[in-house]
């Protein structure tokens, strides 16, 4: 059975306060039971039942598993049964702002899920919105600050608000067949592929799946790449995660790691997640060496390529990077949603709204002095006379 979370051993006086988070009830409107667990139990295969319907690697329990110890915030499942039938629920980690309870995605965060959304089986679904909103809105305060979550979700539509677009998540679509991937390339992108693979393959670069006994030394490998460039310090904090991550995926055959090497140098290493008809592309690590131009990018064309005929899409996660257009046939919003109920959590949530309005004028008064003094110093430079040697 799911553990409940008053059976946590917290102190009276720790950050989470139990009373203020949700009794657990039933919702009697719906004819659903309304459960607040901190794992959910014996229920995992049905939970993943429901998760595989989504195709995101970030709602599969081994995925939360992983991530419910990346952080200070306590796993908070909100779960909604008919006797023991799981019906539909959302993975939260709940933490304490400005005194208020705040709930929000389990991973959210440096790891970046996506693709995020209140879990229910076919044909529940209004029933599993309607016993969520009464959670939200029942005694206490509380703080919602969900970001990642999918365009058109059903949690949204469960608070009536939808939320504000935050970035982008670019997707492939591949046909049926081990030749439509390509036709789905610009003429000059699949030149350029070409040419980079010839170069690369004339270095000695072979492309190849990690077995799984070769994992480990593949995210050393993986991390080694990260390290050298410099800019990674946030993600490498989190390297202990998302080695637990990896390694609970390929035990149940979701993840996959690709490599491309040259007299056993990693190259580029990959790793990619794959649920159902989907296949998300989550991380690449690149060698800077000029010698290993566009190693990532071939790397990733000989996964996206491996999985055609095996997946029906490719999805590039979340971020607009440019390499990713070269790819993509479609992009989907991701939304930041931002909800309170109770009085303190709403005056908590308007103090932020006022906050980021006025860190926007002050950057676009910023930006608009920069602007105006960059006219004024090419205006100064015009109007001077030349000067002749």
């Amino acid at each position: 059975m799911p553990k409940p979370l008053q059976m946590l051993a917290i102190p009276s006086k720790a950050l989470l306060n139990l009373a203020a988070l949700c009794s657990l009830r039933a919702v009697r409107d719906v004819g659903l039971d309304l459960r607040l667990v901190a794992d959910v139990g014996g229920l995992r295969a049905q939970w993943d039942a429901l998760a595989a319907a989504t195709g995101s690697p970030f709602l599969r329990s081994w995925w939360l598993d992983a991530v419910s110890r990346a952080s200070d915030a306590r796993p908070a499942y909100v779960l909604l049964l008919r006797g023991e039938v799981l019906l539909g629920g959302v993975a939260l980690a709940v933490d304490r702002h400005l005194l208020v309870p705040r709930y929000r995605f389990l991973g959210q965060g440096v790891l970046t899920p996506d693709h995020l959304d209140l879990l229910a089986a076919p044909g529940e679904e209004a029933a599993v919105a309607r016993a969520f909103a009464q959670w939200f809105r029942g005694r206490g305060s509380r703080l919602l600050d969900l970001d990642g979550l999918a365009a058109g979700a059903l949690l949204a539509r469960a608070i009536g608000r939808q939320g504000e677009a935050v970035d982008a998540a670019p997707y492939l679509t591949l046909g049926a067949g081990s030749d439509a991937y390509p036709a789905t390339l610009s003429a000059s992108f699949r030149r350029n592929l070409r040419r980079s693979a010839r170069r690369l393959s004339e270095a000695g670069a072979q492309h190849r799946r990690i077995p799984p006994e070769e994992v480990p030394s593949a995210l050393a490998a993986f991390w080694a790449l990260h390290e050298a460039r410099g800019d990674r310090d946030r993600l490498i904090g989190y390297a202990a995660v998302l080695d637990r991550i990896v390694l609970a995926g390929v035990d149940c055959g979701e993840c996959h790691l690709d490599v491309i090497e040259a007299g056993g140098e990693p190259l580029a290493v990959s790793i990619a997640f794959g649920v159902g008809d989907r296949l998300s592309l989550y991380q690449v690590a690149r060698s800077l060496d000029p010698a290993h131009g566009s190693a990532g990018t071939v790397l990733l064309d000989r996964v996206i390529d491996t999985a055609a005929g095996e997946y029906a899409e490719v999805d590039l996660l979340r971020g607009e990077e440019g390499y990713k257009d070269h790819f993509a046939t479609g992009r989907r919003p991701l939304l930041r949603l931002r909800a309170a109920h109770g009085l303190p959590a709403r005056a908590v949530l308007t103090v932020e709204a006022g906050l980021r309005r006025a860190v926007r004028r002050i950057r676009a008064a910023r930006a608009g002095r920069a602007m105006l003094a960059s006219r004024a110093s090419r205006a100064r430079r015009d109007a001077s006379p030349s000067v002749r040697a």
